[in-house]
């Protein structure tokens, strides 16, 4: 149950930054105003001692290619290793899905980290107890409500427009409400993070229900059911959009019916968990980032972020990749043959052929099989082993990477997190695939949102990196290498 009160509002309660906290009554905030300080100084003394220290290089190739692995970017809520994926607050995944709170399961596997759990981790770098875990799972939901001036503007919007358009307009129409703009002239910059605690919250807890109400509109009735704020988010989220705890499959394909009673209630958790950052340097981070840098309030900068991940290099490749995946199901079932690694083998090539990537396969900074996926893969398998599209996607793993690195071009044949996720979704029913990016976006929120209010804690200043043409370039390559000549 709700273990204390909760304010209406956390700015009503946010005492002034003092040398001793006073406490608000509200434990997050509490949590918060200890460790600001001593992060700001922290800040404060590695710029002031540290500041001319040379960290990396950069080169010409770097420049024309998307500044990839370029150090340039503070984060840190999450740092993603090439060999080992992402780490939250130093945490790999599968140490989270091992010391973060789930949902009880008397005499089952434990439960998959709650979302809840997963912000309270990043914002604070704690591993929360159960009355932290509480405290956030129950502010979330009484914020989740959507007024019905969102859902009147959410109604209006073109049915047959993507969802993720619609999805970005959603969290537009909630921005008159935006603390952090209604007090930006009246707040001192140093204390503009604590306006964003509040709209950042706001959204996080708003945007699974402004997704579930376009899918509703989408797809089904138009009419969502009340929010049932006695559960977690992640199954509060389900209902409204339909699915019970095992969702909605239409061919059942568990193995123990107990276990897997409340699966796709689990599947979402952990699908948030996962999802919801990398660190600060991949498009929809940073776009939030950038924006945020502007002092853009917080619905703004996130709308930035929604839109880069709706693009197919971004979090839309999750939809391309179900997509083709099922191009190849299709192909086997017109053929009438058994999933074999030579029809997938004549796909994939066929693919290439056309100029095409292969959707899912392949990540700008990991040079392994990503641990989401791996995640994702280890879930498959307990709750829907005799999955047809599942053995699909297991045989998928077991080819293409062999054909991409006989291309010879590839440095990362392996699959990433969404060579996986479409197929389980599809599994549970949630099959309309222009709806996946929404879900992403969904999650995506409790990471950039988290980034952007440390990032106002600590009072970093806007963005400017530097732009050359290529007279300038080539003025800087002939200055380096006559320097190297002299040496």
């Amino acid at each position: 149950g709700i273990l204390m009160p909760v304010s209406s509002r956390i700015s009503e309660i946010i005492p002034r930054t003092t040398a001793k906290v006073v406490s608000s009554g509200n434990m997050l905030l509490d949590r918060l105003h200890q460790l600001v300080p001593e992060q700001r100084e922290k800040y404060k003394q590695l710029k002031s001692q540290k500041g001319d220290v040379v960290v990396d290089h950069i080169t010409v190739s770097q420049i024309l290619s998307g500044m990839k692995s370029l150090k340039t970017l503070f984060c840190d809520t999450s740092k993603l290793d090439s060999n080992t994926g992402i780490r939250l607050r130093g945490r790999t995944i599968e140490e989270l899905q091992q010391l973060l709170p789930g949902v009880p399961r008397p005499g089952l596997r434990k439960g998959q980290p709650l979302p809840e759990a997963t912000l309270w981790l990043l914002l604070t770098g704690d591993m929360p107890n159960a009355d932290q875990v509480e405290f956030i799972r129950s502010e979330l939901l009484r914020r989740s409500t959507i007024s019905k001036r969102v859902q009147d503007s959410l109604a209006s919007l073109p049915k047959d427009s993507h969802p993720m358009t619609q999805f970005i307009q959603g969290i537009l129409f909630c921005q008159p409400d935006s603390v952090f703009a209604a007090k930006y002239n009246t707040t001192t910059h140093k204390q503009l993070w604590e306006c964003a605690v509040e709209d950042c919250l706001d959204i996080i807890a708003k945007a699974p229900f402004i997704a579930s109400y376009i899918y509703n509109n989408s797809f089904k009735d138009g009419k969502m059911p009340d929010i049932d704020k006695n559960l977690d988010i992640s199954a509060a989220f389900n209902r409204t959009m339909g699915f019970g705890p095992g969702g909605n499959p239409l061919k059942p394909a568990f193995i123990n019916p107990q276990e897997s009673a409340d699966s796709f209630d689990e599947f979402m958790r952990l699908y948030f968990t996962i999802h919801c950052d990398h660190e600060g340097g991949n498009v929809s981070a940073h776009a939030t980032k950038l924006i945020g840098s502007t002092l853009s309030d917080p619905y703004l900068s996130f709308a930035g972020g929604m839109a880069g991940l709706a693009g197919p290099l971004h979090g839309r490749a999750n939809q391309e990749v179900l997509t083709w995946t099922l191009q190849v199901y299709d192909e086997i079932k017109k053929r009438g043959c058994p999933i074999t690694e030579e029809i997938i083998h004549e796909m994939a090539v066929k693919t290439l052929n056309l100029g095409h990537v292969i959707p899912g396969f392949g990540h700008a900074v990991l040079r392994v099989t990503d641990p989401r996926y791996t995640a994702q893969h280890k879930f498959a398998l307990q709750h829907l082993p005799q999955d047809e599209l599942f053995h699909l996607v297991c045989k998928v793993y077991d080819t293409i990477p062999q054909i991409l690195m006989a291309t010879g071009k590839v440095k990362n044949p392996w699959p990433n997190v969404d060579a996986h996720s479409g197929s389980i979704l599809y599994y549970y029913g949630l099959r309309e695939t222009t709806f996946y990016t929404v879900l992403f976006g969904v999650s995506r929120a409790i990471g950039t949102l988290s980034q952007f209010i440390w990032d106002r804690a600590m009072n970093l200043p806007i963005e400017r990196p530097d732009s050359v043409n290529f007279q300038v370039l080539n003025e800087l390559i002939e200055r380096n290498e006559a320097v190297k000549g002299k040496l």
